[in-house]
């Protein structure tokens, strides 16, 4: 990937306004800039704006519907919003994009609350089974936006994604069941762009007289059975924190297969990108 020289980064972020409560209503929102400048001739390198606000509506019966949104405008070439390939989205979880600078989207939207021994969660959302500063290790449920490769916030980078996430108490252990219908992956930044990947271990290039042909990335298709699920069991035994997970799911990176042809015209190498399930 390209690498940024000398440069003054400055972050910029507050609340909107202090959440306000109308009976069941909260509203609370968060705007957040950031700007850095190349040292050595002055010359932009980013100067993003953000606003986020969010709405939490609660119920009678003790439930609770949260709604997030984000409107980001980025106008240094390179972590544009556009420079981002947005085919690994599900058109359902897909931002929308004014432009090249200008994204808006729904970044969770789910109801929550007590179902008898249950605690269901239900739509866009973010599961993690696993913090770490600066790791991921369990933290793989939601796909990643690596538009700033690994330097942006995971609460930020992660992409929220459908799903029915069902919790329920089994003596000392928490229970959690969580189904993903939404068929979104990794999004990666385009070859051009500023995180753009450029290792020859990650982006090959072809022998001499070879023509590469790569082929459109094959996406899960149905809606069941190409869907993902996990179950995770946790405590806390002596002061740790326990837990067993399990994920079945197809992974957020595509397989690169490839393969020779010979054609009238000399070897062709044919790369077909497609996702394939992990345990």
């Amino acid at each position: 990937m390209k690498t940024w020289k000398k440069s003054v980064l400055l972050l910029l972020g507050g609340v909107l306004s202090s959440p306000t409560q109308a009976e069941a209503f909260e509203f609370s929102g968060i705007a957040r800039g950031q700007w850095a400048i190349n040292t050595e001739d002055g010359s932009g390198q980013a100067f993003e704006l953000a606003l986020e606000p969010e709405l939490v509506s609660r119920f009678d019966n003790g439930w609770k519907l949260t709604t997030i949104g984000r409107l980001r405008a980025e106008t240094v070439g390179g972590l544009r919003p556009g420079d981002v390939d947005r085919d690994s989205y599900s058109l359902a979880s897909r931002p929308a994009l004014f432009g090249q600078e200008l994204e808006a989207e729904i970044r969770e939207f789910y109801l929550e609350g007590d179902f008898g021994e249950h605690y269901l969660t239900l739509g866009k959302q973010q599961v993690v089974w696993g913090k770490a500063d600066g790791l991921k290790v369990l933290d793989v449920v939601n796909p990643q936006s690596f538009r700033e490769f690994i330097l942006e916030d995971f609460d930020n980078s992660r992409i929220p994604l459908w799903t029915v996430n069902v919790e329920h108490p089994l003596g000392n252990w928490d229970a959690q069941f969580i189904w993903i219908p939404d068929q979104t992956y990794n999004a990666l930044p385009r070859r051009d762009a500023t995180y753009g990947f450029t290792s020859s271990r990650l982006v090959p290039s072809a022998p001499a007289g070879v023509t590469v042909e790569i082929r459109d990335v094959n996406r899960p298709q149905r809606f069941f059975a190409d869907s993902d699920a996990g179950i995770r069991l946790s405590t806390f035994y002596n002061g740790w924190d326990i837990t067993l997970n399990y994920l079945y799911q197809y992974g957020n990176f595509p397989v690169l297969f490839q393969r020779l042809e010979m054609t009238a015209s000399g070897p062709v190498a044919v790369i077909e990108p497609r996702y394939e399930r992990t345990h």
